[in-house]
């Protein structure tokens, strides 16, 4: 998966690129290029390649590529996969839109989807929780508490 994203910082552009591929677990600054970018590129694609055999599967049975990726779809997922974070930071991100933007390499046309702050479900109850931190390699309690608040949608 290669992650490819422009944008203006004061008055240059930037080219902010990201190449992933299995088996690697963390991502770290280092893993991202920058180079000078131009205006006209301004947003970010997302390229798969080399796709594993369980996604080749899919694609041949009938399950286009197109639509298994189509915005509205990745639209949803992405509401799923960050719904409490986006509401977590609702305050700070103010009136925020996210566009999602897929273009078949047959069709000229785009499919655009915009997620929004008020695709966000409303905060029907909260409630606080206790967690204890263990060692991530044997279990054992390190006998430090985190308090978290449980919000439900």
């Amino acid at each position: 998966m290669t992650i490819a994203s422009t944008y203006r910082d004061g008055d240059t552009f930037l080219k902010r690129e990201l190449r992933y591929a299995e088996p690697q677990k963390q991502i770290e600054a280092d893993d991202f290029s920058i180079v000078p970018g131009v205006e006209a590129d301004i947003g970010t694609v997302i390229r798969l390649e080399q796709f594993k055999e369980v996604v080749r599967t899919r694609i041949s049975h009938g399950n286009a590529l197109s639509s298994l990726f189509s915005a509205p779809v990745l639209k949803r997922q992405m509401l799923v996969a960050f719904l409490q974070r986006l509401v977590g930071l609702g305050e700070q991100l103010g009136n925020f839109e996210i566009k999602f933007t897929t273009r078949h390499w047959k069709d000229e046309k785009a499919l655009s989807e915009v997620l929004r702050l008020a695709d966000l479900p409303a905060v029907t109850a909260e409630r606080p929780i206790d967690v204890q931190e263990r060692d991530p390699r044997t279990g054992d309690r390190l006998g430090t508490w985190q308090r978290f608040n449980l919000s439900h949608y």
